[in-house]
Formats: C-alpha cells, sequence, structure tokens
C-alpha cells in the first residue's frame, strides 16, 4: 500500500487559512520531524510506488465507483482525463498525475461499469515518465488488472437472511459517515464483498499470476 495515515494532517496543504495560522510553528520544527498525510491526497490507487519500482504486473483493488458518467479522480487522473474531486483527494490534477496514455481511458470504465463483469484488464500497456510522482523511466507494464469495490446486486443476493439486505447502508460501500463509521455489519460486507470480487475475476487473476510464474520458471531453466 501507498501512504496510510492521520488524515489530521490535510488541512495543512488544502486550506491557506490554516497553514497561515500554523506556519510559523512548522517552520521550528526540528529537522526530524514531518507530517504524514493520506494517500488519498496524492495516489488513491496505491499505484505510485508500483510503477517507481517498475513492476510488470500489477493488481488494483479500488474503493471507487464509476457508474454512468461518474469519474472517479484516482483513477481519471491517472489517465490524464479531468474529473471533480473533494478537496482532500488527489490535490494535483490530471496534468501531475497522469501515468497511462488517455486513449485506454474509455474501455476502462466501459468494462468497471459493465454489471456483468466489472474489473478491467489492459495488456502491454505504456507507462509514461512522471517526475512529479517519482516515476523516473517509461516503460511498458506487461498487465494491469482493476477491481472494484462498487454495490453490486449480484453480491447482495446470494444472502438468504434477509436481515443483511434491509440493515445494509443504503450507500454502501462508498459511502461511510464521517462521525459514526462503519457498522460492524457493514465492516464484515466489506471484507467478504472484496473476496467475493476477486472471486469473480479468479479466471483473470489466476491467468495473470500463472502466466507470471511461467515467465519466471523460464528466466530460471525449469
Amino acid at each position: 500500500m501507498a501512504m496510510t495515515a492521520a488524515f489530521w494532517a490535510a488541512p495543512l496543504v488544502q486550506n491557506k487559512a490554516v497553514y497561515a495560522y500554523n506556519w510559523r510553528q512548522l517552520i521550528a520544527m526540528p529537522s526530524y520531524d514531518w507530517f504524514a498525510m493520506d494517500g488519498g491526497l496524492l495516489d488513491g490507487l496505491a499505484l505510485v510506488p508500483l510503477l517507481r519500482r517498475g513492476l510488470k504486473r500489477i493488481v488494483v483493488l479500488a474503493d471507487i465507483s464509476v457508474r454512468g458518467n461518474q469519474h472517479e479522480p484516482s483513477l481519471a487522473y491517472a489517465f490524464g482525463v479531468d474529473a471533480p474531486t473533494a478537496t482532500t483527494a488527489m490535490l494535483q490534477g490530471p496534468h501531475l498525475a497522469q501515468v497511462f496514455p488517455q486513449e485506454f481511458y474509455q474501455a476502462v470504465i466501459a468494462n468497471l461499469s459493465d454489471p456483468n463483469l466489472g474489473y478491467a484488464r489492459l495488456d502491454n500497456l505504456p507507462v509514461q515518465t512522471n517526475l512529479y510522482l517519482g516515476i523516473a523511466h517509461s516503460y511498458v507494464l506487461d498487465s494491469l488488472l482493476i477491481l472494484t469495490a462498487q454495490r453490486e446486486k449480484a453480491f447482495l443476493g446470494e444472502f438468504m437472511d434477509p436481515q443483511v439486505h434491509s440493515h445494509v447502508r443504503p450507500g454502501w460501500p462508498q459511502s461511510i459517515p464521517l462521525l459514526a463509521g462503519l457498522s460492524a455489519l457493514d465492516a464484515n460486507l466489506l471484507c467478504t464483498y472484496a473476496g467475493w470480487r476477486v472471486h469473480q475475476a479468479r479466471d483473470e487473476v489466476r491467468n495473470l499470476f500463472d502466466s507470471n510464474t511461467g515467465a519466471e520458471q523460464r528466466r530460471r531453466g525449469s
């Protein structure tokens, strides 16, 4: 995973008034102190550390929704496509966040929003140099597989207990109340759903990793 830390430091970079109020304290801090912020400010897909290492096969499990004409900025910006964003998410915009060619974006959205599919796979995908994100060299990904955690009737339909349907939060799994957080039911459903989503794409996942294992064996002369 990319950066993950307390989100309370976000106003320091998103709100000029907060920064102005705290700047004297900030510049007086010892050099070994630093603020960590949630990765959603910069890399909501946790892709950047993997691309910086030049990995060739990547599976992304993204807690995003791509229904209809909605565009989730952490995904859209990676392809250089503009989209509305919250003040605490992907602050740099598509001009600094782009790592993939824009022409692949519509096909990705079409696959992710297809209720009979729900995942997107891109093979031989070019990765662009992005000095802002620390990706020093362009290269070509063998495979990128994106799985989303957007609400699916098929998943909820597998539960026989009617209480699951009547108690799950209406906006689950994307809409999480800031103060109340997730209920025990919502949290457990989210964990179960993540496994279900991978299982739904099991052939693609198996193919991706099996082909990787075969390549390793060939390199070792097995």
